[in-house]
């Protein structure tokens, strides 16, 4: 039997959840060969398991940027979805303020905006478009109000220089 078997691939990813030790979810993502053989789609689990409560380990943050920039997560995957969604969160402030449970996953982690501001440079200089967007356009079905605008969140996130590196890569982002 291999990951890429998919009655495996179904009982490992239950260890994957957040109610599971966090040194499952390391030892996963950090294995190239779990990531890219887990074949799980993200509509065949229940996903909030897996979304809630937001990843405070800024370890397993970078697992999850890593197996997003390497492409190595399939896009529509569970593991792609998971990474997508606590990466963005890390990124943007757990969603700040408009989060309908109001998670703040990293405060009084002293080191968390230093790590939030390489992982945005990260993310503007050394990643594809493809990247890049689905980070900016992502929308936590269930974790945001109705009313919140991400992107007004994203623009408040990424500091003066980044946002000047951002318009010059995508004109269409506007002043």
């Amino acid at each position: 039997m291999s990951f890429g078997d998919d009655t495996l691939a179904k009982y490992l990813v239950l260890f994957l959840s957040q109610a599971c030790p966090l040194q499952f979810r390391q030892t996963a993502f950090g294995s190239e060969d779990f990531v890219e053989l887990c074949t799980v789609r993200a509509s065949q689990v229940p996903l909030p398991a897996y979304l809630s409560p937001l990843e405070t380990d800024r370890r397993q943050i970078d697992l999850y940027f890593r197996a997003l920039q390497s492409e190595r997560a399939a896009e529509g995957s569970l593991l792609y979805a998971v990474a997508l969604h606590h990466v963005t969160a890390f990124l943007f402030c757990d969603f700040g303020g408009l989060s309908t449970v109001a998670e703040y996953a990293h405060d009084g982690d002293v080191e968390a905006p230093k790590h939030r501001q390489h992982l945005l440079r990260r993310l503007i200089t050394a990643t594809g478009d493809g990247l890049y967007f689905a980070v900016v356009t992502y929308h936590p079905t269930g974790c945001l109000a109705p009313e919140a605008r991400l992107p007004q969140l994203v623009a408040s996130a990424v500091d003066a220089a980044a946002m000047g590196v951002l318009r010059q890569r995508h004109p269409s982002l506007g002043p």
